[in-house]
This record gives structure tokens, C-alpha cells and sequence, in this order.
């Protein structure tokens, strides 16, 4: 979360394992794998709607695995992803479960994102 939701992309190198990978099926190679990929992935977020924000709404956890649901809010001021800019805000809610491991660090991620808001 702190790598998008308080733009700190150098955290990466110190809670992602360097074997690190996010499975998401919407995003390409290059952001899927290690601290930099998921870099890549936070500055592509940064630059296609520089005043976004990101609110964390639950956070569980059990023995190695944790989930957070969390939204995102912006306006799209270029094309991110595939999805074309708009001058309306955009709601993407999230849910992501991810496994701890090497070092206590963030060995993988999956993710599910809907682009609206749930009630």
C-alpha cells in the first residue's frame, strides 16, 4: 500500500522479496516481477493521474497470507493500462491477498480490481 497510497516507490526494495511476483492478468510482464516491475507499475499509476488516492478499507490476515480491500480514486489524465483518460473520477476497487515469505518479505501478490464502486 505505501508504495502507491504514499508514492514510496524506494519501499519495494524493502518489503518485496527480489523473487517477488504480482499475478495480475491485466498487466504486462514488466510489471510483474520484482521491487522494479512493481516500481514501473506505481509510476505508471503516478503519471496517468498524478492527484490519485488510495484508501485502505480492511486489512485481515491468517498464519503467512494477508488481504486488503482497497479503492482507488482519480481522474485519468492519460491512457493507463487501457483504460482511456477521462475528466470524470474513476473508482477502481481492489482486493488484494498476497503471501509473506523470504525474510518476511512480500513473496507474491493477486490481484482483482472492478473499475465502480461496491457497496
Amino acid at each position: 500500500m505505501e508504495i502507491f497510497r504514499g508514492r514510496n516507490y524506494d519501499v519495494s526494495n524493502e518489503i518485496l522479496a527480489p523473487g517477488f511476483v504480482l499475478r495480475n492478468p491485466a498487466l504486462p510482464p514488466e510489471f510483474t516481477h520484482g521491487p522494479t516491475g512493481v516500481k514501473k507499475f506505481a509510476l505508471v499509476v503516478a503519471d496517468s493521474s498524478p492527484e490519485y488516492e488510495v484508501s485502505n478499507h480492511e486489512t485481515i490476515s491468517k498464519k503467512d497470507m494477508v488481504l486488503i480491500r482497497w479503492r482507488f480514486t482519480g481522474i485519468l489524465r492519460q491512457e493507463m493500462l487501457g483504460i482511456q483518460p477521462s475528466q470524470k473520477p474513476m473508482i477502481i476497487t481492489r482486493f488484494d491477498p498476497f503471501r509473506i515469505r523470504e525474510n518476511s518479505k512480500i513473496a507474491e501478490m493477486w490481484q482483482k480490481f472492478s473499475i465502480g464502486s461496491w457497496p
